[in-house]
């Protein structure tokens, strides 16, 4: 995300709360600068924050499946 999109975003978004839903690189002059930015809200994730999305993102394989960590089925039956 160039980073006068992002600082678009921080202005109308303001002191609202925001889940972080996503990240992305943030761009400035063409050059990644190193630094992730929510595509929601636009602010500059600390390394916990970015953590905690790829924590909120993975999805076990059982879980995936429709089971549990048993290998039991977790859906109702029809």
């Amino acid at each position: 995300m160039q980073a006068k999109k992002a600082q678009i975003l921080r202005e109308a978004w303001g002191d609202r709360p925001c889940d972080h839903p996503d990240y992305d690189r943030e761009i400035v002059l063409g050059c990644d600068s190193g630094d992730k930015v929510c595509t929601q809200c636009g602010k500059d994730l600390s390394a916990e924050e970015i953590e905690e999305i790829r924590r909120k993102k993975q999805v076990s394989p059982l879980a995936a499946l429709g089971r549990n960590d048993k290998g039991t089925e977790t859906l109702c039956p029809k």
